[in-house]
């Protein structure tokens, strides 16, 4: 039961809501004000706005819903329930009600984009790339909307079709963070077939860590592109930063493998054995600190037979969690005493 509005001047509600002024305009635009029914509709499109800035979700949805019913072309109100929907994770609901508000105008930037978002979110990449397409051809250089259709072709399989929207994402704003993280993802990908765009998938992150230094994941990303090149120690100062932002049990592996390629054994134990303090079940840092000791035992004069024993012991607990290793497998027959 939804007590009903105070009856406001235009003015006082012009004044209280702003989104209140696109509804007094569509009233006068449309030569409406004789009508009762669009009258009703509007009325409930208000009272809908006004439950949703209170946070009542529930009945926001219930009087733009009526709004809908008295007048099913008042694309606002489609609108503004899509977005509602889209908060309550609703997200065929919401991909509905931007579709018909789509159609209702074909010119509105912002419906086309939620409409892609959604069908990104469900996962109907081909959906989305059509609503993205419609959305840049009336903004061609909107940031997110040409960042998120690089991410649709990328993962459809189209890395070079996103490589060129992820590269106007940029253009459109050279100065967000996220765009050239994605362009650098996105030159990462490429790299695996051609190593000339594994240079430019780093020089795309570390701008993008230089205009917001607080991304812990773009870190991870950066690291992996030095790995791939054995820079070693770049990869490592990258991680430590990482490791700053926030530990993690893959930051801590990253750090472990690093050190253990510089050289440096104990601080490639240590490092390991953090990653498995964090997460006793991630197998890669156990796999890993398994390797440090077997490495430190066979270049021990006579071999240490007691850290030979504790790299056996890691690869066991690795294949009791994990059972599908073969090269550990390979390694514990290798390494394990003949009877």
């Amino acid at each position: 039961n939804t007590a009903r509005a105070p009856c406001y001047s235009c003015v006082e509600i012009m004044k209280k809501h702003r989104s209140c002024l696109a509804a007094a305009v569509i009233l006068l635009a449309g030569g409406l004000a004789g009508c009762s029914q669009d009258r009703s509709s509007l009325h409930y499109f208000l009272r809908g706005t006004l439950e949703a800035k209170k946070g009542h979700v529930q009945q926001a949805i219930g009087e733009l819903s009526m709004a809908i019913a008295r007048n099913p072309d008042l694309v606002l109100a489609y609108a503004a329930r899509g977005q509602l929907y889209k908060t309550r994770r609703q997200y065929e609901l919401a991909a509905a009600d931007f579709k018909r508000a789509c159609q209702l105008e074909p010119y509105d930037f912002d419906n086309h984009y939620e409409l892609g978002l959604m069908y990104q979110y469900l996962n109907e990449l081909r959906k989305a790339v059509v609503a993205y397409q419609d959305a840049v051809g009336l903004r061609p250089y909107d940031t997110n909307a040409n960042t998120n259709l690089a991410v649709v072709y990328a993962e459809g399989g189209h890395p070079y079709t996103a490589m060129d929207y992820a590269q106007r994402a940029v253009r459109g704003n050279t100065k967000s963070a996220a765009a050239h993280a994605n362009l650098g993802a996105i030159y990462a990908q490429l790299a695996d077939k051609n190593p000339h765009y594994l240079h430019l998938a780093i020089d795309e992150l570390k701008e993008s860590v230089e205009l917001d230094p607080h991304q812990s994941a773009i870190y991870l990303d950066l690291a992996a592109e030095y790995l791939k090149l054995h820079q070693y120690e770049q990869a490592r100062e990258t991680l430590v930063t990482a490791e700053g932002l926030g530990p993690s049990p893959l930051v801590s592996e990253r750090l472990g493998y690093c050190y253990y390629k510089l050289g440096n054994m104990p601080r490639a134990m240590r490092a390991y054995q953090n990653s498995l303090k964090q997460n006793p079940s991630y197998t890669q840092a156990r796999n890993g600190l398994g390797v440090v000791f077997m490495t430190q035992a066979l270049r021990s004069n006579p071999p240490a037979v007691a850290l030979a024993r504790g790299a056996l012991k890691q690869w066991r607990q690795s294949l009791r969690i994990k059972p599908n290793q073969p090269v550990i497998r390979e390694l514990l027959s290798e390494y394990s005493p003949k009877q």
